[in-house]
C-alpha cells in the first residue's frame, strides 16, 4: 500500500489492471457473461482495503461455520451512483447510503464522524472524554487498578473507527461460537511508542509494528 504524508498506510488503493492481465480478462469475462450484450470497457480497478477485507474473511468464516460448508462464495456485479463509490471503496456496501439505520450496529455512545473535504466520513475520530463522564470516570478506575500507585491522567479519548469496531464484532462472535461461551471479552491496557499511535488507530494492533519497542512503559 502507498504510504500518505505521514508516512502511514492509506486506508484505500485503487490498482488498475492491465488489459492484457489474467485478472483483468477474468473480470471482464465475468461481467460481460451478466449482460445481453457486449459493453466496452474503459478500465478495471482492484480496490485495495485491508479493513474491508479483514472484515469480509471474518464473515466469510462466519457463514462457512454457519452452514457447515465452505465454497459459498460467488463474483457479483453491482451498479451504483458515481457519488458512493468513494465510500463504498472506504465503508464497503452499507444499507445507510439507501437510508437504512445501519449505524444502530456501532456503540451508542459515539458521536456522528465528521466529514472530509470529500463529504466522506473519516476513517478515525478521537473523541476527547469530559473527566465527569462515566465514560472516562470508568476507563481512569480501570487504569489506576492496574498500577502500583495513582498516575496523574492527562486525558482520555475514545477511538471511533468503524472498520476495527466491526471486523473486531465479527472476530468476537468468531470466538463466542468456538468456545460455546460468551462473556469473553476483557479490557486491557497496553503500552506503545507514541509514533506508534496512529498508526494502531487507523489499523489496530498488527505485529507487524513489533521491533519498536512494544513492550515498553508507554501508555497510549
Amino acid at each position: 500500500m502507498p504510504r500518505d504524508d505521514r508516512g502511514n498506510d492509506v486506508s484505500v488503493h485503487m490498482v488498475s489492471l492491465e488489459s492484457s492481465s489474467s485478472e483483468y480478462q477474468d473480470v471482464v469475462e465475468r461481467f460481460q457473461q451478466t449482460l445481453d450484450f457486449k459493453q466496452n470497457i474503459v478500465s478495471v480497478e482492484r480496490i485495495q482495503n485491508p479493513f474491508l477485507y479483514q472484515a469480509y474473511q471474518l464473515r466469510k468464516q462466519k457463514m462457512e461455520r454457519d452452514d457447515g460448508a465452505r465454497n459459498n462464495e460467488r463474483q457479483l456485479f453491482h451498479g451504483t451512483n458515481p457519488d458512493n463509490i468513494t465510500k463504498i471503496n472506504t465503508q464497503g456496501f452499507d444499507r445507510s447510503f439507501s437510508g437504512s439505520a445501519h449505524e444502530n450496529l456501532l456503540p451508542r455512545n459515539w458521536i456522528p464522524m465528521p466529514r472530509d473535504d470529500r463529504g466522506n466520513d473519516v476513517t478515525v475520530h478521537m473523541v476527547i472524554l469530559e473527566s465527569s463522564s462515566s465514560e472516562y470516570q470508568d476507563v481512569v478506575e480501570r487504569f489506576q487498578q492496574t498500577l502500583d500507585f495513582k498516575q496523574n491522567i492527562v486525558s482520555v479519548e475514545r477511538i471511533q473507527n468503524r472498520f476495527l469496531y466491526r471486523a473486531y464484532q465479527l472476530r468476537k462472535q468468531k470466538m463466542e461460537r468456538d468456545d460455546g461461551a460468551r462473556n469473553n471479552e476483557r479490557q486491557l491496557f497496553h503500552g506503545t511508542n507514541p509514533d506508534n499511535i496512529t498508526k494502531i488507530n487507523m489499523q489496530g494492533f498488527d505485529r507487524s509494528f513489533s521491533g519498536s519497542a512494544h513492550g515498553e512503559n508507554w501508555v497510549a
